[in-house]
């Protein structure tokens, strides 16, 4: 990979909250809006093992990732053999199509069932094949997709940020999908006709998966077709194309007709035993509409400005029945949180934990404050961010706004 590639940089470095690549993938305008830190998602400290009993060694890596395929061609040429060797791993297993990493259709249902049955976390059928045990740490952190890269357990804006990281992942899904498409298209495929290989196989799923639960041999020699045995150089082939078109690679992606496997998931889904059906249901459904990339880029900017929402003039106040309280230094507490001296509690099991400044300054709201220029220029003494942490509270209702 070149060193003076701008995506290959981007790669290199720690780009919280979202890899570094997707701001070379998404618009150039993406690079300049401000998204929410979600820093309390800390997979070094993962809160869940304690307020939801998540298993330490995976915490929520009990799922099955899909990674498209050029992610999984940079992860190869990226000069680390372990993460390379990751990949492969997965080839070799069967888990790899032309479009990237995808769940057959025995671990699409298992994973289903198993989060059905409250297993997210804590179960053991469906791990992800890419975290690194013995570190705890995911092996292709910078190489993620749009699920894993947009997925936090806590949020700081609360609802807001649910539907923001929601309405991201479904542009980000929707641009690798188009992508990976192109890029098979790139490379001679015919995509119709690969679909159509999967949707003559909709009447004989149990024959689609091999016992480890990748897709059986019969199947994968139908969908690779001329490059089977050669699907590393089709991987390496995808991430050279992304990073000779870097500048463009949204307006390709824009114009890329987004083909589907209708018959085959419609399948997958009726083959769910009917026990897991609402589980199934959370899941996203081909249903033949497809929402154009720049229709998406378009709502997520919608959903981002709701984010950040700072409403000038208005009254800001403590609802009456917040009140504050001593962190409790015991058990009943994640260990994340017992650093923060101080709990807003509302409705008896709301908790929004506090620094000193934060207490000091959220008190100062109990009486009621207008927001305009002088209250933001009072909270700098609390807060290097104070319009940051202002839009946090009042979308995590810790602040009431009236007129």
């Amino acid at each position: 990979m070149s060193s003076s590639s701008k995506i290959f940089q981007a790669l290199m470095m720690d780009n919280h909250p979202l890899p570094g690549i997707w701001s070379h993938l998404l618009p150039e305008d993406f690079s300049y809006l401000r998204l929410p830190k979600e820093a309390e998602s800390n997979c070094s400290q993962c809160p869940q093992i304690e307020k939801q009993g998540f298993r330490k060694d995976y915490r929520c890596c009990t799922y099955f990732p899909r990674i498209p395929n050029f992610m999984l061609g940079l992860a190869l040429i990226s000069g680390d053999e372990a993460r390379a060797n990751l990949v492969r791993s997965q080839i070799k297993g069967g888990f790899v199509l032309p479009e990237g990493t995808q769940a057959s259709p025995r671990k699409w249902t298992d994973s289903i069932i198993q989060n059905s049955e409250d297993g997210f976390g804590r179960g053991s059928q469906v791990l992800c094949p890419f975290l690194l045990k013995e570190q705890q740490m995911c092996g292709m952190h910078n190489y993620r997709g749009s699920v894993c890269s947009t997925f936090f357990c806590e949020l700081e804006h609360g609802r807001s940020s649910e539907e923001f990281w929601d309405q991201l992942q479904s542009l980000m899904l929707q641009l690798e999908t188009a992508l990976a498409q192109y890029l098979m298209e790139n490379q001679g495929y015919d995509v119709a006709k690969y679909f159509n290989v999967f949707d003559s196989w909709a009447d004989k799923l149990d024959d689609c998966s091999n016992s480890e639960g990748g897709w059986s041999s019969t199947i994968y020699k139908e969908l690779w077709g001329s490059f089977l045995g050669r699907e590393e150089e089709f991987l390496v082939a995808c991430a050279k194309i992304v990073l000779d078109h870097e500048e463009e690679i949204f307006e390709i992606a824009s114009k890329q007709n987004i083909l589907q496997t209708l018959k085959f998931e419609q399948a997958s889904y009726a083959a769910v035993p009917s026990q897991h059906h609402q589980e199934r249901d959370r899941e996203p459904f081909v249903n033949g509409q497809v929402v154009p990339v720049k229709q998406l880029w378009y709502e997520f900017q919608a959903r981002h400005k709701n984010l950040w929402v700072f409403p000038l003039g208005k009254s800001l106040s403590l609802p009456e029945d917040l009140e504050f309280e001593e962190t409790p230094q015991d058990e009943s507490v994640g260990s994340y949180y017992r650093k923060f001296p101080y709990r807003a509690v509302r409705l008896k099991r709301f908790y929004l934990y506090l620094d000193q400044p934060q207490y000091e300054c959220l008190k100062s709201f109990r009486q009621g404050r207008t927001l305009d220029s002088d209250l933001l220029e009072s909270m700098e003494k609390f807060t290097d961010e104070p319009r940051e942490i202002l839009a946090q509270w009042i979308n995590r209702k810790v602040i009431d706004v009236s007129e």
